[in-house]
């Protein structure tokens, strides 16, 4: 679906982050089974992607969708996460 920027992770650190994406043609944001998976923008960082959820929001009535990152590499990098 796309790749969103995220900002910095440092190495040996692990970040929970969500996402809502909605647009015109899908209001509530329900994009299926939709694994996410972190990208890292500089060399020497690995990046684990795991604790993936989708929960409905009651407040906006969207779907959000949670993953934990963790930088097990040696590098502080930027980061996106592919939707």
């Amino acid at each position: 679906m796309g790749r969103f920027f995220m900002g910095f992770i440092a190495a040996g650190t692990t970040q929970n982050r969500t996402l809502t994406v909605t647009n015109f043609w899908n209001p509530t944001g329900d994009w299926g089974a939709s694994p996410m998976l972190a990208n890292p923008r500089n060399p020497g960082a690995t990046l684990v992607s795991d604790f993936h959820s989708k929960v409905l929001n009651p407040a906006t009535g969207a779907f959000d969708y949670s993953i934990s990152v963790s930088n097990r590499g040696p590098a502080n990098t930027f980061f996106d996460i592919d939707f």
